[in-house]
């Protein structure tokens, strides 16, 4: 009896170290979701015929904002902004002034419970329009 024990044993034994290091290999690639920094990247394109002022980029929850003296023409911007602070669901808002002095506000994309669903957030200014678009790949 003892004999039919010790291989059960061993290969309960292999079987366990196999479904360790296979939890191992699944939590490590996991943590490199959680412990990646919480926010968006912002890349803000004018490809109006004009410069743009006042450029600020933020959310509904309006907390540390992103904030431009201006954008000329075929200029971009790219920033990482951050959402530590952020807890509820919201969206993000780019707000600018045209040339003529006229002020647009635009919202785009989601987050919930103050985690973004998205890693990018494109801005295009065009002349009579914006157009927004959204990545979730880095």
């Amino acid at each position: 009896m003892p004999f039919n024990f010790i291989p059960r044993s061993r290969h309960l034994y292999k079987y366990l170290k196999d479904i360790l290091l296979l939890l191992t290999f699944v939590l490590s690639l996991g943590s490199c979701y959680f412990f990646q920094e919480n926010g968006i990247e912002v890349v803000i394109e004018n490809n109006s015929d004009n410069a743009v002022s006042n450029i600020m980029f933020s959310t509904t929850e309006n907390l540390s904002p992103i904030q431009y003296k201006s954008l000329e023409t075929g200029e971009t911007r790219t920033d990482f902004f951050k959402m530590k602070d952020h807890r509820t669901d919201g969206s993000y808002v780019l707000t600018f002034t045209r040339s003529h002095g006229k002020m647009e506000k635009i919202g785009a994309g989601y987050y919930t419970n103050g985690i973004s669903l998205d890693r990018r957030m494109l801005f295009i200014i065009e002349n009579d329009t914006v157009i927004t678009r959204t990545s979730q790949d880095q």
